[in-house]
């Protein structure tokens, strides 16, 4: 429905963010893929409404009505929503940042032995007589409650009336896409053309 295309780009835009929010490895980036994301997916249901306050069926649908209860009721989509305006209007942050690590211990059961270890230019050099399992856990953030004109909305766990799979940014986001994309489907087939 060409209608809904300018819908459809921020939730397309709000995917992308998604994608590139899966792949971010420092806090900034974290930060700003995730903040694109909120940004997008308001914008996609700001554009369904201007598009579609005009028309009469619109105004009286029961479906529109659900939906608009939805983003005040539902855990995940409300949380999209006064993170966003948090985001935009506060001053407080609205995610907890999580600093990545570098775990080295010995591959086998016991003792850890390092002959030398040295970092230089953020490179890092090991000598060890011994087979090592090293990890390095990249930098993440959290969501974090956010409080939007003295109300506190807690990192949502529930959506639909079911539990997320987690409370990570790409899980939220994830759903709420996928809630916004239904949604556009849902209208387009009620209001083709």
């Amino acid at each position: 429905m060409a209608r809904l295309s300018a819908a459809r780009k921020e939730l397309r835009l709000a995917s992308e963010s998604l994608a590139a929010l899966r792949v971010a490895t420092d806090h900034q980036k974290l930060d700003e893929c995730w903040i694109k994301v909120l940004h997008n997916v308001e914008r996609c249901w700001n554009k369904v409404r201007a598009a579609m306050k005009h028309n009469t069926k619109w105004n009286g649908w029961i479906e529109r009505g659900r939906i608009e209860g939805m983003r005040t009721r539902d855990p995940l989509l409300a949380y999209l929503h006064q993170a966003r305006d948090a985001e935009e209007h506060g001053l407080a942050d609205i995610t907890v940042k999580k600093p990545g690590g570098l775990g080295i211990n010995p591959a086998n059961p016991g003792p850890l032995y390092i002959e030398s270890l040295v970092i230089r230019n953020g490179r890092i050099e090991l000598t060890s007589p011994q087979p090592l399992r090293i990890t390095v856990t990249p930098a993440t953030i959290a969501l974090s409650p956010v409080v939007n004109r003295n109300v506190t909305y807690a990192v949502p766990t529930m959506h639909e009336g079911s539990p997320l799979a987690g409370t990570d940014p790409i899980t939220v986001a994830t759903a709420g896409i996928a809630f916004y994309s239904r949604t556009l489907d849902l209208i387009e087939q009620e209001f083709p053309g």
